[in-house]
């Protein structure tokens, strides 16, 4: 079977390799003159960075994952960050987060004291959270709808509390609101707002407890040239710089695709792209509204120094940091006094900076939309 998949990001260089794997004959289409998507580096006088994400959750995963694909333990490396990153509040506050939980306890005794035990329920009934969703939703994939509303995952559904919102779920762990937020700030990680977002992504800052904090070597623009490699060996087919303008489709079926204006016939498509836009590629049964998360601004910095007192992974949280989420979620104006993260990999990764020198990545959480300059 011949299969089209459409886009050269990571999801689509993940599926054209696991499809060959599996015996599917695979023809890669990249509208762009390059691989990867948001897998890139920003370089300049020999700083380079990471355009897309930066830190790696649940790493296990993103292991079996490649491993299936075919690409070798061996060709990249994960490091576990320890601590796992800080927060500063603007009353000078400084809160780490730990790999072990016994560091963690001290941390929060020596911080926060009195909200021990809140934050050992926190764990207790993130493990058990963490055990029903991941059975229940990531192990399976529900392609017909019928096999996700079933009573079974209904009555899942209701023990992870999705009527609540993330922040609300942490203020009956921690009475201390610096506590709350540092363990509802995860949703932004997806351009959620921490108090609107469903208690479901609290399993984010559990698992990073449970699971640990880690970095790519290289960063994970560094994948690139391996999953690229990996292609040429197989020898599957990759058209750069063309453009897909539609998919064809007979009844139920999907018969090919038009990219570039040359119609090609195909027993299965892949898409691998932002949801929204496959109504341009195809007549869809229906229409859906949506709300676009938040969106943000990226600094890169060149240094000439590696700060080795700072962590890797940094938040600094404002003085209103609830009016900062509703600046951005709900006003969509740009914020007068914004939290922001800062990204340290130099401390640990020597290879992104001249010698002696290093990088820093800062994200401030603005509004989507073209409405601001």
């Amino acid at each position: 079977m011949n299969i089209g998949i459409i886009g050269g990001g990571m999801g689509g260089l993940i599926s054209a390799l696991l499809l060959e794997r599996q015996g599917f004959s695979v023809t890669l289409f990249e509208k762009e003159e390059r691989l990867g998507g948001r897998l890139a580096y920003v370089e300049r006088d020999g700083f380079k960075i990471d355009q897309g994400p930066t830190i790696v959750l649940l790493p296990h995963l993103l292991e079996e994952i490649l491993t299936e694909a075919g690409i070798s333990r061996n060709d990249y490396q994960i490091i576990q960050c320890d601590p796992l990153y800080s927060i500063t509040f603007s009353d000078g506050t400084r809160y780490t987060k730990y790999p072990d939980l016994t560091r963690q306890l001290e941390e929060i005794r020596s911080t926060f004291p009195g909200e021990e035990k809140g934050f050992q329920r926190f764990l207790e009934d993130g493990k058990n959270r963490f055990t029903l969703g991941k059975k229940a939703f990531l192990d399976h994939a529900f392609v017909p709808k019928k096999t996700f509303w079933t009573y079974e995952n209904m009555k899942t559904l209701l023990k992870l509390k999705p009527y609540q919102s993330v922040k609300k779920l942490m203020n009956s762990y921690f009475q201390d609101e610096r506590l709350q937020i540092a363990y509802s700030l995860q949703t932004l990680y997806i351009g959620g707002d921490p108090f609107h977002a469903p208690a479901l992504y609290s399993l984010v800052p559990f698992s990073e407890h449970e699971h640990g904090v880690y970095y790519l070597k290289g960063g994970y623009a560094g994948l690139l040239s391996i999953l690229e490699q990996e292609l040429k060996n197989r020898s599957i087919s990759i058209w750069k710089n063309t453009r897909v303008t539609r998919i064809i489709r007979e009844e139920n079926r999907v018969t090919g695709l038009v990219a570039d204006g040359t119609y090609i016939s195909f027993d299965g498509i892949v898409y691998n792209g932002d949801y929204p836009l496959l109504s341009n590629l195809m007549d869809m049964p229906e229409k859906r509204a949506f709300s676009p998360s938040s969106s943000c601004v990226l600094i890169y910095f060149g240094l000439n120094r590696v700060y080795e007192d700072a962590d890797v992974h940094q938040f600094f949280i404002s003085r209103d940091f609830k009016k900062h989420m509703k600046a951005v979620f709900e006003d969509k104006t740009v914020p007068e006094a914004p939290s922001f993260y800062t990204f340290h990999p130099s401390k640990i990764d020597a290879s992104l900076a001249p010698p002696g020198k290093g990088v820093l990545y800062t994200l401030i959480p603005v509004p989507s939309g073209q409405h601001i300059d």
